[in-house]
């Protein structure tokens, strides 16, 4: 998925669901961040609130979780994408962890070879982490420290369990036999075509890691479209992701309205605003006219951050962080938050995932 559904769709979502407006701008914003959070580096800030609470600061440098990897302009870059994305590091702590979260926990003592790696929508392990970020919600009083870490972390929460639907029979490790798709095509027209040979190109091209090989199609509100396996006997995909996004989408109003005594509107009241607005036939800003829809990836970092710039979504190696001299503005936590509701996730998933595998 892509901002379309993690910021505007869950922004809808959750105010409707009975959220405060500046409830529901947190949880989406983190939800959507988690695309966006770049920084993979330690970065010297100084003064950073609650030194306590965060990873590794020793009053000097603040050592964030990466949790993507910037998109702009990959096309031209995608030997640099790949290679990030190679890294079975990178595949652990960044894919699985946040975008292509494996169906169940691993068993004690279980054979590596009979663990499935391949994301299945609404998956036992989605519902379990969503299910700790909700506890989270219901055990903090709201106002507080710990209802704000709250919010952010269901909002992150929130992008991975999302994502269990649209990244549905892909990994996030390097796997031909579980990514690697053939004769992709998408309906136009009411008929499937081929896709162009410019994408055609980029798909051979790209590694068998994720949805990779599929581009963009699959994180796409308004595509249908359908794909064979390269390797092995897996039926092939045949999608209409609005269908599966509308799927998702309910879902989540559900899990969001059970934790508001008053929602605003029924899921029937904005089910079909919510349909056009995910098959591109209206914006959602005309389809929910009340609502003040406002996402930047430099807004929480701004927010918390004053000195250097902020704009380090295409920094390579670690010299580019170090160069940074940064301090905490004072005025927000928010983007701290994040990178501690990161590293929670990561920590509670990897005790959950396989530490180790072979290229398959």
């Amino acid at each position: 998925m892509n901002k379309s559904f993690h910021y505007y769709c869950i922004r809808v979502l959750a105010e409707m669901a009975g959220f405060s407006v500046q409830d529901a701008q947190t949880v989406s914003y983190a939800s959507q961040y988690a695309d966006d959070a770049t920084e993979h580096k330690k970065i010297r800030i100084a003064n950073i609130p609650d030194q306590r609470n965060y990873r590794d600061y020793d009053g000097k440098y603040f050592d964030p979780v990466c949790t993507a990897h910037s998109g702009k302009n990959w096309m031209s870059n995608l030997w640099k994408w790949a290679k990030f994305y190679l890294k079975p590091k990178v595949q652990r702590h960044v894919l699985m962890a946040f975008h292509y979260l494996p169906p169940n926990e691993k068993k004690r003592g279980g054979r590596l070879g009979d663990y499935k790696f391949i994301t299945e929508k609404n998956s036992p392990l989605a519902r379990k982490l969503l299910n700790e970020a909700v506890k989270k919600i219901e055990n903090s009083t709201p106002g507080s420290y710990e209802y704000e870490f709250a919010l952010v972390k269901l909002g992150l929460a929130l992008h991975t369990y999302a994502d269990t639907w649209a990244h549905a029979g892909f990994s996030g490790r390097h796997s031909s036999i579980e990514n690697d798709i053939k004769n992709i095509r998408t309906k136009e027209n009411n008929k499937f075509k081929k896709i162009g040979v410019l994408k055609n190109i980029v798909s051979y091209a790209a590694p068998d890691v994720g949805h990779s090989e599929a581009s963009g199609i699959p994180d796409a509100s308004d595509i249908s479209w359908k794909a064979g396996y390269a390797a092995g006997k897996r039926k092939a995909i045949n999608r209409n992701n609005t269908d599966e996004f509308m799927e998702s989408s309910e879902t989540i109003y559900k899990k969001l309205a059970s934790l508001s005594p008053a929602p605003k509107q029924k899921w029937n009241k904005i089910s079909k605003k919510i349909a056009l607005c995910l098959k591109k036939k209206e914006t959602w800003q005309n389809a929910f006219p009340g609502i003040r829809f406002e996402y930047s990836r430099f807004t929480w970092r701004e927010a918390a951050l004053c000195g250097d710039t902020v704009d380090w979504d295409d920094f390579d190696c670690s010299d580019d962080f170090a160069k940074l001299d940064l301090k905490w503005s004072g005025n927000d936590v928010k983007w701290f938050l994040f990178h501690k509701a990161a590293l929670e996730q990561r920590v509670f998933l990897s005790g959950k995932i396989p530490g180790t595998w072979t290229s398959t």
